[in-house]
This record gives structure tokens, C-alpha cells and sequence, in this order.
């Protein structure tokens, strides 16, 4: 496994794991499956409709999604 695809692995399981605190701050995937809304995130940032960014703030990591086409 290339160091892309464990990356991308591991950022498909963050996205997974906290899809509640995620769709707080993008509804568009409120309504999904936590796999699903994970899969759509990823195919939304490979063809730029979208930046995820991973932070940490204290001794957490928080996720932000910036929509490309609102800029």
C-alpha cells in the first residue's frame, strides 16, 4: 500500500467515525450513511469541488471542509 492510499485510508476512517460532528458543519451529508457521506467527501475533495483540512486543537482533530464553488 503506497503512502496515497494510507492516507487516504486513514482519512476515509476519521470521516467515518466523527460523520456527526462532520455533517454539523456540512448538512449536505447529514442524511447519509457514515460510509457513504465518507466516500462522498473523498470524491468531492479528488475532483476539487472541496479542501479537507485536518487540525488539531488541544488534543483533538477537527475537520474543515471549505466548498470550492463558493469561493
Amino acid at each position: 500500500m503506497t503512502l496515497e492510499e494510507k492516507a487516504r485510508t486513514a482519512l476515509r476512517r476519521y470521516l467515518i467515525r466523527c460523520h456527526k460532528a462532520i455533517s454539523a458543519g456540512y448538512p449536505e451529508i447529514a442524511n447519509m450513511a457514515p460510509e457513504n457521506a465518507a466516500d462522498y467527501l473523498i470524491h468531492l475533495r479528488d475532483t476539487g469541488k472541496i479542501t479537507l483540512t485536518l487540525e488539531t486543537v488541544g488534543c483533538q482533530i477537527v475537520c474543515q471542509i471549505e466548498d470550492m464553488d463558493r469561493k
